[in-house]
């Protein structure tokens, strides 16, 4: 075996650079961290998979090379071999700068897919069978020596080794954050560097001669011609272009000299920072098989360049609707969505972006047919997968939690149980049992087997909101987490003012904790119809056109509130429509009718997993009052002449609305309003239907009118649009004779549980002091 001498030092040297830079490529340890943590490996397990990944590399990369030089030797001799490699790693390293110097920078090694699903596999096969071509040129300066072959792979195999399973087990401990995207960013500059100087040296001190010479003279002598043949080349090179190729060398210079330093500038400056791009897959459950829907090559086929024009946009944008795409090649086998923490090139963190891709090869062609064709995204692709429901223990909350959960959403519940709270100061309580929450999740998880996340806090307690929000990444959020009633705050000044700051703070921390955390978030919020008040013109689904004056615009359709708690909604609707033109945040406003109804397919599934049903003065809405009132005999309040027409709606369909409204977004920046409502009724209207309804099942109803508590018109025109939501797909339940029928006889069952002194309205309007109240029991 041949012996080791001064002038290997450089080789071996080169390829521990070469491979020590090129391991820290994202494309070479990434995946192992991330399938490792998606699939919940041990780190043991993640990094024995890493490191007999990288084992097949470095094996198939040594491969390539003794191939490389084998077919050298069958062309010139040892010393031909050695001129030529170190000429090679010139040229090579030389093309490498270049690349850098136009702008093609950054790293394009190219991966196999392989075919298999098994994480494993896929992650071992990929990198066997994706030799590094970057060290082809040190293997071929290597040349015949056996003991030279053998210690550069060694060194190779060890450098690899190292640099990945160090990066994989910081990764995996949450370290992901310390990531060298500079040398991402230079790799093309700094590998380029690295070959010309050992081919360089390789080629000064590699001698085969035997003559008598020194090594020092030889090297003097290797020099001289070197500085020679590059100083006629590069001449002979100008004088073939003439003028310009004068000029461009003088460019070419400057530029090399520039790029340089602002290289070495940038180093110092992330060493100082260690600040990173990390990235993360998101797992999602396959509805039908309950299997992981994570396959290797979604994670491996994955190659992107991020320019940092395109992603300092203010908001985040679907792929198909950005107008400034990033030049991209995307290869995913499903839809998938891939959040991404970026670096500005200034330094500067940029907030947290998806990227929602179909299941189609993107190359800056396609992908630029596809920006001009259809703005719509299809649901599939678009549909946020974590649904985070603010106020999920109250009356539409609890019900909308468990659909989606039953839809296949991961689910998480924020309530503060202040609506609890309010029965108890006021001496009410629901007309059906209800558990606590955690009984209720616990009973659903032991039902279907899914899981709903549960935080307990105050959202007008920002820094518990925040952390609900880092700790479960919502995609969507549905906030129901406010105080809904009316009369509740009419009752004195400290209710009035409790409801205008819980509602207004609580959807501002909302609107902030989205901007700070997830900005891609859309919000689903829960309006209120009674926004638009009861105007004499028909009530358009959130903006008017108005012409005035020989001009025409387009504008929010004029809000006339009638209590604190309808301000409040105006309020939150006016500071939701801001920021979404300030900050690009997109929100869906819901501005909902009356629901009726306490049954959805879900509650109905255990007794522990009823909803509320309100029939007091305070919470109780009319439709439902009517139907306790007249299951215990007692008449239907109707508020003076009863003309008030409002819209209704079932549960069964508010479930629907929201799951519609999270199913297809709204744009970045979009307010976009659905008034959510299926059918008009006054209070005379449903009266009616209810006394009927009561007469077949054998009861005594009748109605009597009773002073109205309220500020209204009590006769008035009521046309109302409602046509976005059936446009989007819903299928509405219309108040039909047999669902009245179910609603009474639901009402039967628990009458037992109807305290008949919360039935009569005692919150007035005129009334309301500042002295504080206890509504008597």
């Amino acid at each position: 075996m041949d012996t080791f001498s001064a002038e290997d030092l450089p080789k071996i040297g080169g390829i521990a650079t070469v491979s020590i830079l090129h391991s820290f490529i994202p494309t070479h340890w990434l995946p192992f961290s991330i399938v490792g943590r998606a699939q919940k490996w041990t780190l043991s397990r993640t990094l024995f998979v890493t490191a007999f990944g990288a084992v097949l590399h470095v094996v198939s990369t040594s491969l390539l090379g003794i191939t490389a030089i084998t077919m050298a030797n069958t062309i010139a001799g040892e010393e031909r071999v050695h001129k030529l490699a170190s000429l090679l790693l010139i040229v090579l390293g030389g093309s490498y700068i270049l690349l850098f110097l136009l702008g093609k920078g950054g790293h394009s090694h190219s991966h196999n897919h392989p075919m298999e699903k098994m994480a494993v596999a896929g992650l071992v096969l990929v990198p066997a069978l994706s030799p590094c071509a970057t060290t082809l040129p040190v293997f071929l300066a290597v040349g015949n020596s056996s003991s030279m072959m053998v210690l550069a792979i060694i060194v190779l195999l060890f450098s690899t080794i190292t640099v990945m399973t160090s990066l994989v087990a910081l990764s995996f401990y949450g370290a992901s954050q310390i990531k060298f995207h500079w040398i991402e960013r230079y790799d093309k500059l700094l590998v380029g560097t690295v070959l010309c100087l050992v081919g360089i040296l390789t080629l000064v001190f590699h001698d085969h001669e035997g003559g008598g010479h020194s090594i020092g003279e030889h090297s003097h002598r290797k020099l001289i011609g070197l500085k020679n043949y590059c100083s006629y080349n590069n001449y002979k090179h100008m004088l073939r272009r003439g003028p310009r190729g004068f000029l461009s060398a003088g460019c070419k210079v400057t530029i090399r000299l520039s790029s340089i330093k602002v290289f070495w500038a940038k180093i110092r400056h992330e060493l100082n920072r260690f600040l990173s791009l990390s990235l993360f897959c998101r797992l999602q459950r396959c509805s039908q098989h309950k299997k992981p829907a994570i396959i290797m090559t979604h994670l491996l086929s994955i190659h992107f360049t991020l320019k940092p024009s395109c992603i300092t946009r203010p908001y985040y944008q679907p792929y198909n609707r950005c107008s400034n795409p990033c030049p991209a090649s995307l290869l995913l086998c499903t839809s998938r969505s891939l959040s991404i923490n970026c670096i500005s090139h200034r330094g500067k963190p940029l907030r947290r972006r998806n990227f929602y891709v179909n299941s189609v090869h993107l190359t800056q062609e396609s992908q630029a047919q596809s920006l001009s064709g259809s703005s719509q995204v299809s649901n599939e692709s678009s549909k946020p997968k974590r649904v985070m429901v603010i106020g999920g223990d109250g009356y539409c909350g609890w019900a909308t939690a468990l659909h989606l959960s039953n839809k296949n959403y991961e689910v998480a519940i924020v309530d503060s149980f202040v609506r609890r709270l309010f029965d108890h100061q006021l001496g009410l309580d629901s007309l059906t049992p209800i558990s606590s929450i955690h009984t209720r999740i616990r009973r659903w998880k032991s039902l279907t087997g899914k899981n709903i996340e549960l935080y307990i806090g105050d959202i007008c307690d920002f820094d518990f909101l925040s952390e609900a929000f880092k700790s479960f990444e919502p995609d969507s959020v549905v906030h129901f987490g406010e105080q809904r009633s009316a009369p509740y705050s009419m009752i004195d000044r400290s209710r009035a003012v409790f409801t205008q700051k819980n509602n207004v703070l609580g959807t501002l921390n909302v609107l902030f904790a989205i901007k700070e955390f997830r900005e891609e978030c859309h919000l689903v919020k829960l309006g209120t119809m009674g926004e638009y008040g009861t105007p004499n013109i028909d009530i358009e689904e959130g903006y008017i056109t108005i012409n005035h004056n020989g001009r025409t615009d387009t504008l929010p359709y004029p809000k006339q509130a009638s209590s604190f708690y309808h301000l409040s909604k105006v309020h939150d609707s006016n500071n939701i429509a801001f920021t979404c033109k300030a900050w690009g945040i997109r929100a869906t406003d819901l501005n909902q009718g009356v629901v009726y109804g306490a049954r959805t397919d879900e509650t109905e599934m255990h007794e522990e997993l009823y909803n509320r049903f309100d029939y007091d003065g305070v919470f109780g809405t009319a439709l439902n009052r009517f139907c306790v009132q007249a299951a215990v005999g007692h008449p239907l309040t109707v508020y003076g002449k009863g003309g008030q027409t409002r819209g209704y709606l079932d549960i069964r369909d508010t479930v629907q609305c929201v799951e519609l409204a999270i199913a297809n977004p709204a744009r970045p920046g979009e307010f976009r309003v659905f008034n959510q409502f299926t059918e008009q009724f006054s209070v005379n209207d449903l009266a009616r239907l209810v006394t009927n309804a009561g007469e077949k099942l054998g009861l005594d109803v009748r109605a009597i009118s009773v002073p109205n508590p309220r500020v209204e018109a009590e006769e008035h025109y009521y046309s109302a649009k409602h046509t976005k939501l059936i446009e989007l797909g819903l299928k509405p339940h219309l108040l039909s004779d047999s669902l009245l029928d179910s609603l009474l006889n639901f009402a039967i069952r628990f009458k037992d549980r109807v305290d008949t002194t919360q039935i009569m309205p005692n919150v007035s309007w005129k009334k309301i002091s500042a002295k504080p109240k206890t509504v008597a029991a």
